[in-house]
């Protein structure tokens, strides 16, 4: 991934561009293997296992404890380790607003506008990080989603194409 929209609880305060630190704990020792334990389910043989901490983000149990309004969008780069590239914002489209008045960084040093930005938050919700076409070249993931969902149409189109086929073939040999 490379973009990824997540709902933040309002108060989140995290340093922009920075990794986030629960992202980054030391390993540790696998308390569910021996040493010659190969076939550890928990760490899978590696006998170590990476502890994460999420940063907080709205969860089903969130809202029946907080309600929904304490939670916003934010906007996370996913590319190293992961880290928020924006503020909290109140809706989608003061995100989308936020992203393109800070040229925040879709892919490297591409920016995108209003209307990209709003279409991948209020749509897949995340971005690969770049795209290359021969027609457009190399692009950011958030400017693709657009010609991404033409691809889409145009391979779901040819799948219903051939199972439509398949199904009068069918006929034909009964």
């Amino acid at each position: 991934m490379s973009r990824e929209v997540r709902r933040a609880h309002k108060k989140f305060k995290f340093q922009l561009g920075e990794t986030w630190w629960g992202y980054l704990l030391a390993a540790l020792y696998c308390q569910s293997c021996t040493e010659e334990d190969d076939d550890c389910a928990t760490c899978e043989g590696e006998h170590s296992v990476q502890p994460i901490v999420e940063p907080p983000t709205l969860s089903h149990d969130h809202v029946f404890t907080y309600g929904e309004e304490e939670y916003g969008w934010q906007m996370w780069q996913t590319v190293s380790e992961g880290g928020p590239i924006s503020i909290v914002c109140d809706s989608p489209e003061e995100l989308a607003h936020w992203l393109e008045d800070n040229n925040a960084s879709s892919f490297g040093y591409d920016t995108s506008t209003y209307e990209q930005w709003l279409k991948m938050i209020k749509g897949p919700g995340w971005s690969i990080s770049g795209v290359y076409t021969p027609e457009k070249g190399i692009q950011s993931g958030v400017n693709a989603i657009e010609d991404l969902a033409e691809v889409v149409s145009a391979e779901e189109m040819i799948h219903d194409v051939l199972e439509a086929n398949k199904i009068d073939k069918e006929r034909e040999i009964l």
